[in-house]
């Protein structure tokens, strides 16, 4: 909390906390604590009464959440937190003009900011390391450090320099500054392999819950099971699905489950109408009728790839173990899933529904919702005529729902077909 006396550090912020609404400061003896500068937890900088250059630089920064960077108000060049760089290093001093629709930025390396040589020393750890790795100011005050334990041991240090990635005057929205600094990347590696990489971070995921897949849908843990062998292939992709971090090759795994065992799916009727022309008494003197027999069965199902995916999920699953998933994130599921990149997914359930109304609407809504899912993730071809999921991290939040799902259809799929 902010101290309202004039002589407080804090006080002398207050320009800073206008250009940084996610920071917040806590008044301490002879100083104050900047928590959350770009809105990341992990992270905390010790900003002394004695600090005049520090607080004067503060109060000229923009820390944009969505870099490892600092971005100067007054000249708009935008500084990306790097390293510190021999003299000789072929990095340090590259320069170079990039016209980007159609506005040119000087863009290079070389010595970083009082600014961020000051907020070096001030940093602090907050919590524990996130995605952001600490902004990079963790290694830069271990070198610090280490640079001052060989001072203080009368031993030779090494010179290296605090080294910035500048792109000049960028006067530009957040959102177009994060277009401008992808294709900075890209364009940098396109002519350096080994170039160094401007940072993106996405946007801070808060809701963690839904993505927790329920523990026990069957009910209890069995005293006693029975088990049969499964098809190697279906269990060579659960087995992928299941050692995967990432809910994008899940969720793909566990389709290609569903979509293998769908394929060899046969709806019931066909299925016994084969079996009657196998297990004719005569059928050894007419081999040639019974074949044709069958294949007049089998050309008669023109069931679509689609329509055999349905029937196979309406067949094998219960949908009473599928509701066990959905249930405890009815609050997720009854509104429309809205990714990065335009795709949606209508509303599965309704807020106040039960097993039973989930049973009467789930074929062939579930199924037609998961298809789609799978062809906005691996179609991303069709993004010029057609929305898709992008690869982000809040797109493997909003999807993380629909893995626990698909992998509840799929596994089901393994215990009942005959696949």
């Amino acid at each position: 909390m902010v101290n309202g006396d004039n002589n407080t550090v804090s006080s002398r912020l207050g320009r800073f906390l206008e250009l940084n609404p996610e920071a917040k400061l806590s008044d301490q003896d002879n100083g104050c604590i900047i928590e959350s500068p770009w809105g990341d937890d992990s992270i905390a900088f010790r900003v002394s009464s004695e600090s005049s250059e520090l607080i004067e630089d503060l109060n000229s920064l923009r820390f944009p959440p969505r870099f490892t960077a600092l971005w100067h108000t007054e000249s708009k060049d935008l500084e990306f937190i790097y390293t510190f760089l021999s003299a000789d290093h072929d990095e340090r001093g590259r320069r170079f003009l990039l016209q980007f629709n159609n506005r040119y930025y000087t863009c290079e390396y070389t010595d970083a900011s009082r600014a961020l040589n000051l907020l070096v020393n001030a940093f602090r750890v907050a919590g524990p390391v996130g995605e952001t790795t600490y902004r990079n100011l963790s290694g830069l005050k271990s070198f610090l450090r280490y640079q001052k334990i060989r001072e203080q041991a009368n031993e030779p240090t090494v010179e290296r320099f605090l080294t910035s990635f500048w792109v000049r005057n960028v006067d530009l929205s957040e959102e177009d500054a994060v277009l401008l600094a992808r294709h900075i990347n890209f364009y940098m590696h396109y002519f350096d392999r080994r170039s160094s990489r401007i940072l993106i971070h996405e946007e801070p995921i808060r809701e963690i819950s839904l993505e927790t897949p329920v523990r026990y849908p069957s009910g209890a843990f069995p005293a006693e099971m029975l088990g049969r062998e499964l098809d190697p292939f279906l269990l060579s992709l659960w087995e992928s699905s299941s050692a995967s971090p990432d809910p994008f090759r899940r969720f793909l795994y566990n389709y290609q489950i569903v979509e293998y065992s769908a394929f060899y799916y046969l709806r019931e009727e066909i299925s016994q109408a084969i079996r009657r022309v196998i297990a004719s008494p005569d059928i050894p003197s007419r081999l040639e009728e019974a074949s044709r027999q069958i294949l007049d069965v089998v050309v008669a199902d023109r069931a679509t790839e689609e329509s055999k995916l349905t029937s196979a999920i309406q067949h094998y699953v219960d949908p009473s173990f599928v509701w066990s998933e959905i249930e405890p994130k009815t609050d997720f599921f009854s509104k429309p899933t809205e990714f990065d990149g335009g795709f949606s997914v209508v509303a599965l359930v309704k807020q106040n529904w039960t097993l039973d109304d989930f049973r009467a609407a789930w074929i062939p809504k579930l199924p037609d919702s998961l298809r789609k899912i799978r062809n906005a993730l691996v179609h991303a071809r069709e993004s010029r005529q057609a929305h898709c999921v992008l690869p982000t991290a809040r797109n493997q939040h909003l999807l993380r729902p629909w893995t626990n799902l698909m992998s509840a259809i799929a596994i089901q799929i393994m215990v009942y077909s005959e696949s």
